[in-house]
């Protein structure tokens, strides 16, 4: 397949508007099949090959690119490296926010209380700013990232999420939404 990407690479470099559906019609199947393989579930998989796509056709200078085909798996190892570590940090999150309110039972968090509501209230509790953090956070992305998107300082974003948990604690203790210590 890399006489076809270079084909496909020197019409994208030319600015050949047609270029990028011919790349992605000879690899998005391939990419797929290498995500889902990295990622071992077809949501994720999805969601990382359109990453793929958006990051090449945002790609400022195509022409910089010596050998497409390994740019292209090496974009994906990439892609698939930061979706994992934010699904991972998403499940550390949902355990430590559990872990906040000493819940054992995984199910009864989920059956007791509509986490939109929840939402609802920490977003009513929190200044604009901090409830950025907070979803940013619950989102998945690290200090360094809700500093980047907030313009903010990676260790002011720590310290605010510190002071966010423990002022969320509280808020949602007195919402007495059944969890008991």
């Amino acid at each position: 397949m890399s006489k076809t990407i270079d084909l496909l690479w020197k019409r994208l470099v030319d600015k050949d508007k047609n270029a990028i559906e011919a790349i992605y019609k000879a690899y998005h199947a391939p990419l797929f099949a290498y995500c889902l393989g990295k990622l071992k579930q077809v949501d994720l998989a999805e969601n990382a090959v359109a990453d793929i796509f958006i990051k090449i056709i945002e790609f400022p200078d195509h022409s910089t690119i010596q050998v497409p085909e390994n740019w292209i798996y090496t974009l994906a190892r990439n892609v698939c490296n930061t979706h994992w570590n934010k699904q991972n940090r998403r499940a550390r999150i949902l355990d430590e926010i559990k872990s906040m309110f000493s819940v054992t039972d995984k199910n009864f968090a989920e059956d007791r209380i509509d986490l939109s509501i929840i939402d609802r209230i920490i977003k009513k509790s929190l200044k604009e700013r901090d409830y950025q953090i907070w979803r940013l956070y619950g989102e998945g992305y690290d200090n360094r990232e809700i500093g980047k998107r907030l313009s903010m300082n990676e260790k002011t974003v720590a310290n605010r999420k510190a002071n966010l948990k423990l002022q969320l604690k509280r808020v949602l203790e007195e919402y007495d939404l059944g969890f008991g210590n």
